[in-house]
């Protein structure tokens, strides 16, 4: 399913969860009407890409962070 939570875009680093809300992180695609704004998991957009590899700042993945 094409979802926030599991695009790679949806950021590992700039994340919230207010008032015990949902958790929402900042989209990092530059072409995504989200582009730089936090979004919940459930949401989604046409430029999902996605991530087995995680998020493209998965501090995990050090060097590769924004390789696509």
């Amino acid at each position: 399913m094409q979802k926030c939570k599991n695009c790679r875009y949806w950021s590992e680093m700039l994340a919230q969860a207010l008032d015990g809300g949902p958790v929402e992180a900042i989209c990092l695609n530059a072409l995504s009407p989200h582009s730089g704004q936090y979004t919940a998991g459930i949401q989604s957009c046409g430029y999902w890409l996605e991530a087995t590899h995680g998020a493209i700042d998965d501090p995990r993945h050090g060097g590769t962070a924004y390789l696509r």
